[in-house]
């Protein structure tokens, strides 16, 4: 990673509002120091990626159906 450019997932389970709390504090704990050769600055972007709740094993599709949907 020559760069240094990268990136992480986790999956939460979190109400938007425990999200959003949480980041927020995370963030606002750290003091707003001046530029100094350590710490290095860091640019933080979150994108929250909402997931669907999961199907319940009878609504799952079969391979076979979903081989049928495909073609």
């Amino acid at each position: 990673m020559a760069d240094q450019v990268g990136y992480r997932q986790h999956a939460l389970w979190l109400s938007p509002a425990e999200l959003i709390g949480e980041l927020r504090a995370a963030i606002a704990a750290k003091p707003a120091d001046q530029p100094s050769p350590e710490p290095a600055q860091h640019l933080l972007s979150p994108i929250r990626f909402p997931v669907e709740a999961p199907q319940a094993e009878s609504e799952r599709p079969t391979p076979e159906a979903e081989r049928e949907t495909a073609t």
